[in-house]
């Protein structure tokens, strides 16, 4: 749930700040005029956290899949051999085309595969 503060401004006015933190998000904050606005849009923050849509990290809200590609082209792919190199292209180029312009914070566990494989989770066998 949603804190809310007052704040006593110098003319006299009062503005009310809501708060939302939850443990392992980033801590959003925003100031209005009245208390039921920001008690409006603390009720919002809180739905959209439930629904694992929001407070993702500001990185992550501006960084496309396109610019985490783009920088595995820089750092990755010069390492490896010709075959790799042009295995993992393609696979590359592929991912771009069809999801290169959505953010790393839509895109969620998917982000997983840009990991090395020693720090991606563990697969369960299907039986």
């Amino acid at each position: 749930m949603a804190r809310i503060e007052n704040r006593l401004l110098d003319n006299r006015s009062t503005r009310y700040k809501a708060i939302v933190r939850r443990a392992g998000a980033s801590m959003k904050t925003k100031t209005f005029r009245t208390r039921a606005q920001a008690i409006r849009w603390g009720r919002q923050i809180d739905n959209l956290v439930d629904d694992r849509k929001a407070l993702s990290t500001r990185v992550d809200e501006q960084r496309t899949v396109n610019d985490v590609i783009g920088r595995y082209r820089l750092e990755i792919l010069p390492d490896l051999d010709r075959k790799g190199q042009s295995s993992r292209s393609s696979h590359l180029a592929w991912w771009s085309k069809r999801i290169g312009d959505l953010r790393v914070s839509e895109v969620g566990p998917l982000a997983s595969i840009f990991r090395p494989a020693s720090q991606r989770p563990a697969r369960v066998p299907v039986s």
